[in-house]
């Protein structure tokens, strides 16, 4: 079984591939391994969700995170009379990131905007559980689909999305979906030949203080591997031998991993947890 050269396009969301060691001229498939390029992950998907006030039961902040948007009675809404209403997300642990996307529900003219949508001020928040808050992006109108990039990734117990101006009293806007990734910003990710240029890793996650693996083919074995936080501080550099295990990171976090080899390079993240 020979892996074909397989093109990537400049933007991918979120990619798993199954990579393939090579031995013995031959390659075998690596089971139970993820390569994510991009860091595309929905980190508030699913996650515990609450609110300063709900329009009723049926339109509960958990409708925000449920992965659901494009269900107009599947939202989050607050009471009239909630004059700035927010949502918060607790991920449960501290995680990293640097965007967030927000899905807003589209009233009619008379309750909104031209357009249908209500939203003309906002703010996200984070916070490490103790209702320290600090804003992480500030905008005006959400629309349909907003994509909010933060200036810098942030480390962070909870977000809180804080709907702070709109045009008609009473009619607050809706949430369909409050999503929150960490994206990768290098972009110019290029064409991998498989079989010239690749690595794999495990295991992914792991824990804060134990040994992780990369491993690659044997004509790469001095190609450098660096490893960085989201904000791109270097906390690891080596060369590759065919196969290098023991390397360690102690604190948790999600970490970038690049691989350099004449010129091209190859990226995936490791999660320490």
């Amino acid at each position: 079984m020979n892996p074909t050269e397989t093109g990537l396009p400049d933007y991918v969301e979120n990619l798993s591939i199954l990579a393939f060691l090579k031995k013995n001229s031959e390659y075998i498939a690596a089971s139970a391994l993820q390569v994510v390029y991009g860091g595309y992950e929905n980190l508030a998907l699913g996650k515990t969700a609450t609110a300063s006030s709900m329009y009723s039961s049926n339109y509960g902040p958990e409708k925000a995170v449920d992965g659901i948007n494009s269900v107009t009675t599947n939202r989050w809404a607050s009471s009239t009379n909630d004059a700035k209403p927010y949502m918060i997300v607790d991920f449960g642990e501290a995680v990293t990131f640097n965007k967030a996307i927000i899905y807003e529900y589209k009233g009619s003219v008379s309750t909104g905007l031209a357009d249908g949508y209500r939203s003309t001020g906002f703010t996200i928040w984070y916070d490490q559980g103790d209702d320290n808050w600090i804003a992480a992006y500030t905008g005006a109108q959400i629309g349909a689909k907003g994509e909010f990039m933060f200036s810098k990734p942030e480390t962070a117990k909870r977000v809180k999305l804080e709907l702070t101006d709109y045009p008609v009293t009473g009619y607050q806007p809706s949430i369909l979906e409050f999503e929150i990734y960490l994206v990768s910003t290098d972009l110019n990710i290029p064409v991998i030949n498989m079989e010239k240029n690749f690595f794999i890793l495990y295991p992914n996650p792991v824990k804060a203080g134990q040994p992780f693996t990369v491993e690659t083919d044997d004509k790469f074995s001095d190609a450098p591997v660096s490893v960085y936080t989201v904000g791109g501080v270097k906390v690891l550099e080596w060369k590759m031998n065919d196969i290098f295990a023991g390397q360690v990171i102690k604190q948790k976090g999600v970490y970038i991993i690049k691989v350099a080899e004449n010129g091209k390079k190859q990226i995936g993240r490791i999660v320490v947890n």
